[in-house]
């Protein structure tokens, strides 16, 4: 029997390729499905080339605005918050305003262009940190079933999270070093083609 799923999730261990994978369903829906209305975020990784520190935070890009919002910084400093103090996730501060106006961003895009599609990478540690993010999430993939393609964290102890693991409803695709070049063919274009006639 062939499920016609509205919503995909990819998940897995860190650095598997999870935001890869978003930014090819990104390149490919501008260049073979331009007609299909998207909106949503990729989380991009911030690397200090000049040292030896490795990864230092992550940011977020939107889309299709395409405006950049620090969500994780290894430096306290950077930044402002409400109360003065940023959550910690790991080694990282977490900056929850940035993705407060993120989801802000989506929820005017809801309104302005009205998406076919959402486009979340991630609903993770530091996303779910955000009140509005959680409602927003709830509200518009969880409820309402929009057609949605997002990563989610393969270990998060959140109600959100669970909610999305156990819905039958809900496609999970697990993004591995062996199936990561496959699955894009395997399962992604299939999904892009079963909700907007590819």
């Amino acid at each position: 029997m062939t499920m016609n799923w509205r919503q995909l999730g990819l998940t897995g261990v860190p650095g598997v390729g999870k935001t890869t994978l978003m930014r090819k369903i990104a390149q490919y829906l501008d260049e073979k499905e331009p007609s299909v209305r998207w909106c949503g975020f990729l989380t991009e990784e911030q690397k200090d080339w000049q040292s030896k520190r490795g990864r230092t935070g992550f940011e977020i890009v939107t889309f299709p605005k395409g405006n950049r919002y620090t969500l994780a910084s290894c430096d306290e400093s950077r930044g402002s918050t409400r109360n003065g103090k940023y959550p910690k996730v790991g080694k990282y501060f977490v900056h929850v305003e940035s993705v407060d106006q993120c989801t802000r961003e989506l929820r005017d895009a809801m309104i302005e262009i009205k998406p076919q599609l959402l486009f979340i990478d991630e609903i993770g540690k530091m996303e779910l940190l955000s009140k509005d993010f959680i409602e927003f999430i709830s509200a518009e993939v969880l409820d309402r079933k929009k057609a949605t393609v997002f990563t989610i964290a393969q270990k998060c102890n959140h109600k959100l999270t669970d909610a999305f693991k156990s819905n039958e409803d809900v496609q999970i695709a697990i993004v591995t070093k062996d199936n990561r070049d496959s699955i894009f063919q395997d399962q992604i274009i299939p999904f892009l083609n079963q909700n907007f006639g590819g």
